[in-house]
């Protein structure tokens, strides 16, 4: 589930309240009775702006966290390795974390929150300060968790990311949930414009996705399709024909739609 809104619209304080950091005005927080009698064992946080011991190592500070947990030092060691091998940090496993640049104490944020292999993982803007590769690797984090059965909830700025990943999508305002979105219903104003050069065999042109293309000033032409495969079936008949691709762009999200209204062109 991804958690979007405004700045200030209450996702942190919302994430603050599930995990017992802060005690809501109003409302209850309600866990099933498998998450025990402490739900905390069995959830896993990556806060905003989390705070480390940056005199320790990664494998010293996961082991400090660890503990708090009771486990044994076999159970410990091995759910230190798991962790930091998921978010890729294996190699730098003994470095302090003073050391660490910003995207690799994110990784370091995401493994503590692994730690315990928890039931409901929450994480709170888990894709800040990554580089492309590093939110590649947080997404599949993330789609891994849930393809174990796991529940994931996190906020993020990042829409393209939140329609690609989420099952559900929750939209706050002023602490208030104002929609609750499936995955088809995010997706539903996303289209794509491809322009290109070159001349399709007329076979082709009579495809549903070549017959509303328009004549570009400049020469060419481009075309408006509402779906990823429609993309990927034009991209190859353009290529196999000899033209060339000028251009290829999303231009409409429908979380944007709600977040930014009047702007949700890219």
């Amino acid at each position: 589930m991804g958690l979007v809104g405004h700045n200030g619209a209450g996702k942190t304080t919302l994430f603050k309240i599930i995990v017992g950091f802060m005690k809501a005005d109003r409302g209850a927080v309600h866990f099933s009775s498998h998450f025990g009698q402490d739900p905390r064992f069995r959830i896993g946080f990556l806060p905003e702006s989390p705070y480390f011991y940056s005199h320790l190592s990664a494998r010293e500070c996961l082991g400090l966290y660890i503990s708090l947990f009771g486990m044994s030092l076999k159970d410990s060691t091995i759910l230190i390795e798991n962790s930091l091998n998921e978010v890729g940090l294996q190699d730098h496993s003994n470095a302090l974390l003073r050391s660490y640049s910003k995207g690799m104490l994110q990784r370091f944020g995401i493994a503590q929150a692994l730690l315990n292999d928890p039931e409901l993982l929450i994480l709170d803007e888990p894709m800040s300060g990554l580089d492309p590769e590093g939110r590649r690797d947080m997404r599949s984090v993330i789609m891994n968790r849930a393809e174990r059965g796991k529940a994931v909830v996190f906020s993020s700025h990042i829409l393209s990311d939140v329609e690609d990943i989420c099952d559900r999508v929750v939209v706050l305002k002023g602490g208030e949930i104002v929609q609750i979105l499936s995955n088809e219903e995010t997706n539903r104003y996303r289209s794509w414009i491809v322009e290109f050069r070159g001349e399709i065999p007329r076979h082709d042109l009579q495809m549903p996705m070549f017959k509303s293309a328009q004549t570009l000033k400049h020469g060419g032409y481009r075309l408006t399709l509402s779906t990823i495969d429609d993309v990927n079936m034009v991209l190859k008949v353009i290529i196999n024909s000899g033209g060339r691709i000028e251009d290829v762009k999303e231009m409409y999200s429908s979380l944007e739609t709600l977040l930014l209204p009047g702007e949700c062109k890219r």
